[in-house]
């Protein structure tokens, strides 16, 4: 070549160099073989492309040797070298268009094309394309991977490529629209699934990167969201009259697949058929509706009934007052008549006698008392309790040794001032009554749960209570002790109960035999009800 450079002229050579200096600047290789196979030129960049050393670069070397040099390299791999190499030469002496990659071994990539001379030979660029193909190759191993994961998921899914055809469409996807992938992959038809009408499909809107407002006109904002996982994906709930014997509940959801460079490059989205579910919740709320309509019903019969009851038994305790009241004056006649004239044994009938009309009556006005709280109107309130409980103990008997503390600051209360006095007097009276102490102490307080509620409590030092029969005793005749051992009606804790919740109160104990009794009102500091059991 430096040859024929000399045999030019001066502006020939010119031209020439800058046209040689232009091919050792290209980026691609470059090589030149004649009619003989004989290489007329080449640039650097094809020798280090081809690994191949530099006499391999000078003009006049045969295509044979670089191709046999290349052969004991390896770069043609395993078989007969002689062989490879004629191959090689055969197809370079037909002088035609060629194209091709050829993977080194050192797993570099080159990409070959040549064209034929018109006056004989060949030229061929070589071109470094293993970035290209190694992404090409990491693309399809990803196209493949993601394959393998929607043809293998058991969930319904279906995968758009940019041009809104659907490139993935699994078997879960066949099973649950009935259309077969065949069907369905190279098309933009993924709407026959769901609508008779061609319109965009949840994917189709998250591809196209349209606007909430635009995705929510086709699916309704209350059916429809952003998703709480996927960034700038969607799902939704539908029902789709369409699909099956008598149309299916679905909710989807689409995201958008991005490439290496985060621009959208497709859109995924999975079905699932939530008919069952549906139909699930929609017999849940039909029953529960029914439950509600029965306790409704339940509860007016049970109210009625109460009433019934309540006023049953006011009628008999009124009604039995005045009988009662007569028996207990003939008793006292008889007494007084036959004063000194009994036997001690009569004398004791007659007292007997008396002691029980006198207990009868105290039953008698226990049920009237209990009767009139739930006939009477709550007259609830908000009241300062410290007025309440200074005029109970005003007028309160209490024996000598029994002492009553209380707190003296109290917040403001909203219920009934006349049950609470109710409720203290027969807490008070007990506390007193099942008391073996020496000295009888009652301490009254207040404290405050922080649950938004405050708790009146009330302790005595009496004989306790076990704790398996701590729900015993709000019941009306519930006693855990003859009337020989302590007197009573056992109806008192009753009253003291069904006051409580009477007012939207809540009462309960802590005791333990021997070590007192403390029972606990618990109060809404905002005036709610409590939400508590029935009175027994």
């Amino acid at each position: 070549m430096k040859k024929t450079l000399k045999q030019t002229s001066t502006v020939e050579g010119r031209y020439l160099r800058w046209l040689l200096n232009g091919m050792e600047s290209l980026d691609q290789g470059f090589c030149l073989f004649d009619r003989r196979l004989e290489l007329v030129y080449c640039n650097g960049r094809y020798l280090e492309l081809l690994g191949l050393p530099q006499q391999y670069g000078e003009s006049g070397t045969p295509l044979r040797s670089i191709i046999q040099y290349q052969a004991e390299c390896g770069e043609y791999g395993p078989g007969d070298r002689n062989e490879q190499i004629e191959i090689r030469i055969r197809r370079a002496e037909r002088f035609e268009a060629h194209c091709f990659t050829h993977e080194r071994t050192s797993g570099k990539v080159i990409e070959v094309r040549g064209a034929p001379l018109s006056g004989g030979g060949f030229v061929s660029t070589f071109t470094d394309v293993t970035s290209s193909v190694q992404a090409q190759k990491a693309a399809a191993a990803s196209e493949e991977q993601l394959a393998r994961i929607v043809q293998g998921c058991a969930i319904p899914i279906f995968v758009l490529d940019s041009e809104h055809r659907v490139s993935h469409w699994n078997h879960a996807c066949e099973l649950a629209t009935g259309l077969s992938a065949n069907m369905m992959i190279g098309r933009r038809e993924c709407w026959r699934a769901f609508y008779q009408q061609p319109r965009p499909v949840l994917a189709d809107l998250v591809l196209s990167q349209v606007s909430e407002p635009e995705i929510f006109r086709y699916y309704g904002e209350k059916s429809c969201r952003r998703s709480r996982i996927i960034a700038d994906g969607y799902e939704a709930e539908d029902f789709f009259p369409e699909m099956g014997d008598s149309g299916y509940w679905m909710y989807f959801t689409a995201a958008p697949l991005r490439g290496h460079d985060g621009s959208v490059i497709g859109a995924i989205e999975t079905l699932q058929n939530v008919t069952e579910r549906n139909q699930a919740r929609a017999d849940l709320e039909r029953h529960h509706r029914h439950l509600e309509e029965l306790v409704a019903h339940r509860t007016h019969e049970l109210l009625a009934a109460n009433e019934e009851l309540s006023q049953y038994a006011y009628v008999v305790s009124h009604d039995l007052k005045a009988p009662l009241r007569a028996i207990r004056n003939y008793a006292d006649f008889l007494a007084e008549d036959l004063s000194g004239t009994l036997a001690a044994e009569q004398e004791g009938y007659l007292q007997g006698l008396k002691k029980a009309l006198r207990q009868g009556e105290q039953i008698v006005d226990d049920l009237l008392e209990y009767s009139r709280i739930t006939r009477s109107d709550t007259r609830n309130q908000w009241f300062q309790p410290a007025a309440v409980i200074d005029e109970l103990l005003a007028i309160l008997p209490m024996d000598s040794n029994v002492e009553i503390n209380h707190q003296n600051d109290w917040p403001t209360l909203y219920g009934d001032p006349f049950l609470l006095t109710q409720i203290l007097q027969n807490l008070i009276a007990n506390g007193i009554k099942f008391n073996c102490s020496e000295k009888k102490q009652i301490n009254m307080g207040w404290i405050s749960n922080g649950n938004g509620a405050i708790e009146i409590w009330l302790r005595d030092n009496g004989i306790g209570i076990a704790a398996h029969h701590q729900q015993q005793i709000f019941r009306v005749f519930q006693r855990l002790h003859t009337s020989s051992e302590y007197a009573g009606t056992g109806i008192g804790l009753a009253i003291v109960k069904k006051a409580a919740l009477h007012m939207g109160w809540d009462i309960r104990i802590e005791s333990a035999p021997g070590q007192g009794s403390t029972f606990y009102l618990k109060v809404a500091a905002d005036g709610h009800r409590f939400e508590v059991g029935k009175v027994d």
